[in-house]
């Protein structure tokens, strides 16, 4: 293993309840290491962090990786380029003009990274949680964390950041008020997940299920994912706990080192199981059934999907786990909201829809099938199901997996129109067909938009689902004009590794997509956004572009822009003007929520969606006009907009909405 991390304390001169400091001379004593030529002058230079990752490299930091795909001159050249001023490597790493960089040699830089934050987290004192599974790591994640955030200070990782390198930072930011610290934890090839978990040596671990995704990287066998996901236990603390899916046969039948404790929406001698289970239009209800008191707590949950019932007994099994009141645990999962591109439905442009697209497996689409049939539509209009590839690891079992698929969409029938999307989708549509099922197939792109566009009416509920490198979000944005394809960090990466500079903004040239507005500067009063950079033009507002800068008092946004993100300019507290384009067509959820100065809004001709919230807590807004393009205002849109006069064109679905949701409002219809 190397050098201990009591022998790295010592070093380091770290007291046990401090939490991480560190100047690059005592990370040269850790690594029994001298500074590189050139960094002699900087041993007392504070490191901001140490990262196995070169995407989350920063000003500062140290990057620190072992031999593989991290040591590539791209990887190094990233690395450098977002701030680092030294590596660790296995060998002399050089950039992509073959220059070498500062680097201190190391056989096992990765393995000093994980104990050197493993005794971060020691120091800090939390209760560390592990969550991994082939699907729905993200939603129990969030679930656990709406629950510990009613007792405990909890820190969380966002999204699906669950790699090594994301828990490598979460840890070295721990602080010594926090006190439960939440880890997605994923597996990209064998042996990864292993080196995230040391890191962490959890309190408690969570194993959602046993699937198939990744199984071509595992020999094809379900037997060795489930090896891969129980490292959990293996590397878990002393006194650990397990919340697994007592309905994987897998994992119920599992050997295991630690207590675990089972939940189920089906098997009902596991710890923690469900009853009276409904689920109709977006929304479940079912009775948490505890078998060692016999205890029942009915639970009401705001989101699609009965999968999230499983979910939901992990949150409220974990909530009693802390010792949190069964009441509170219940309201905690009924503020439970999916968003993006992950079981969201949703509405934009007029159309409901049911975005689940972020990955797939066949368990998640055989979810989707029954999801969809609980939705109710309106008499005459369809239930128009697009899937695309499954997750493309599958190995020699990709067309077995997909064939299944086809003849399930069929044997279930919860779709009136099925769209396969994706050269291994072909044969879906095969199976799908000859059992009597409505398809359609294409690998084209352009072809799968149009036959949208040809086949969907109003009324009609368009559901997506598809693997990651299917890129669904691509088509939801270019059809409904949202930035959900933004969202997908790993793909984004790789199509704009290099974010631009204009003035006080930052741009992401994405390829084959539009520039898009990714970060304001903070400090900054007046903002305008370029409207394009070397011939891209601006297409959207990234989330949380402009969060809480509470400076900005103006903002111009031009044409050819589309799409505001989500909290794009949350909590901007002291904008007051804010110019929109013509072009702008969707206005993102809470995208302007508490600018609490804001008092004149005019949204443009043009704009058929305001999302969930969009302006809600925007409390001095005294005038505003909406236009007659206007086909969806989401929940909430207005909350807390008391005296504003809203004028818009008599007779439009924006003088009907706020008819009937917001009456007290006084209404100018011309």
């Amino acid at each position: 293993m190397g050098i201990t991390l009591k022998a790295i304390k010592k070093k380091l001169g770290i007291h046990p309840k401090q939490v991480r400091s560190y100047t690059f001379g005592q990370v040269c004593k850790a690594l029994d290491a001298q500074p590189p030529a050139g960094l002699e002058g900087t041993l007392d230079q504070k490191v901001s962090l140490l990262s196995p990752s070169s995407k989350l490299c920063v000003p500062g930091s140290v990057y620190m990786v072992n031999e593989g795909f991290a040591t590539s001159k791209a990887n190094v050249t990233r690395a450098f380029r977002n701030g680092a001023f030294c590596a660790v490597g296995p060998f002399p790493l050089v950039d992509e003009n073959d220059q070498p960089v500062p680097c201190i040699i190391h056989p096992d830089a990765e393995g000093v990274l994980a104990r050197l934050c493993h005794g971060v987290i020691e120091s800090a004192g939390v209760k560390t949680v592990c969550i991994t599974g082939s699907v729905g790591k993200t939603s129990v994640k969030t679930m656990m964390d709406l629950v510990s955030k009613t007792k405990f200070k909890t820190v969380t990782s966002r999204s699906n950041q669950n790699g090594f390198g994301q828990a490598a930072r979460y840890a070295q930011n721990l602080t010594m008020e926090d006190q439960v610290y939440i880890q997605e934890t994923g597996m990209s090839r064998p042996g990864r997940l292993g080196q995230a978990i040391e890191l962490i040596r959890p309190d408690v671990f969570v194993i959602t299920n046993i699937g198939l995704n990744h199984v071509g990287k595992f020999g094809g066998k379900q037997e060795n994912i489930l090896h891969e996901k129980l490292v959990l236990d293996r590397l878990a603390a002393p006194g650990a706990v397990g919340f697994v899916n007592w309905d994987d046969p897998l994992l119920k039948t599992a050997s295991y080192q630690h207590k675990v404790v089972g939940c189920a929406v089906d098997d009902q001698s596991a710890d923690y199981h469900a009853e009276d289970v409904v689920e109709r239009n977006a929304a479940l209800s079912f009775t948490v059934v505890e078998a060692a008191t016999g205890q029942r707590t009915p639970v009401k949950l705001n989101v699609v999907g009965r999968h999230n019932v499983f979910n939901a007994l992990v949150a409220f099994a974990f909530g009693v786990h802390l010792g949190i009141e069964r009441a509170q645990i219940a309201q905690a999962l009924l503020g439970f909201r999916t968003e993006g591109v992950r079981q969201n439905y949703t509405e934009a442009k007029g159309q409901r829809l049911y975005l689940d697209c972020y990955n797939a497996s066949e368990g998640a689409i055989n979810s989707v099938l029954s999801t969809i049939g609980t939705i109710d539509v309106p008499e005459g209009s369809k239930r128009v199901l697009v899937l695309g590839d499954i997750d493309d690891k599958l190995g020699e079992r990709t067309e077995e997996i997909h064939r299944r698929v086809g003849r399930t969409v069929a044997q279930k029938a919860t779709s009136d129109l099925t769209l396969f999307f994706g050269a291994h989708m072909l044969w879906a549509a095969e199976e799908a067909q000859a059992a009597g099922a409505q398809v359609l197939a294409t690998e084209d792109r352009t072809q799968l938009e149009q036959w949208i566009r040809e086949n969907v009416g109003s009324g009609d509920l368009v559901a997506f689902k598809g693997g990651q490198q299917m890129e669904l979000s691509r088509t939801v944005d270019a059809i409904f004009d949202t930035p959900y394809f933004l969202l997908d960090g790993d793909v984004i990466i790789k199509l704009a590794p290099v974010n631009d500079r204009v003035g006080a903004g930052e741009y992401r040239r994405v390829e084959g997509y539009g520039l898009d507005l990714y970060r304001v500067d903070r400090g900054v009063k007046e903002f305008a956004a370029a409207s394009s950079l070397e011939g891209m033009e601006l297409r959207a507002v990234s989330r949380a572009a402009a969060f809480e800068r509470q400076d900005l008092e103006k903002v111009v946004l031009p044409a050819p822009l589309r799409s505001i993100g989500q909290n794009a300019f949350f909590r901007c507290t002291e904008l007051r003007n804010v110019e929109l384009p013509g072009s702008l067509r969707f206005i993102g959820r809470s995208a302007f929520n508490t600018c609490r100065h804001l008092e004149t809004l005019v949204v443009p001709e043009g704009v058929h969606t305001i999302d969930e919230r969009a302006f809600a807590h925007c409390k001095r807004l005294r005038s505003v006009k909406l236009p007659a393009s206007l086909l969806t205002i989401g929940p909430e849109a207005f909350l807390g907009v008391e005296k504003a006069v809203f004028t818009v064109p008599a007779g439009s679905f924006a003088a009907r909405h706020l008819e009937k949701h917001y009456p007290h409002v006084k209404l100018v219809q011309e």
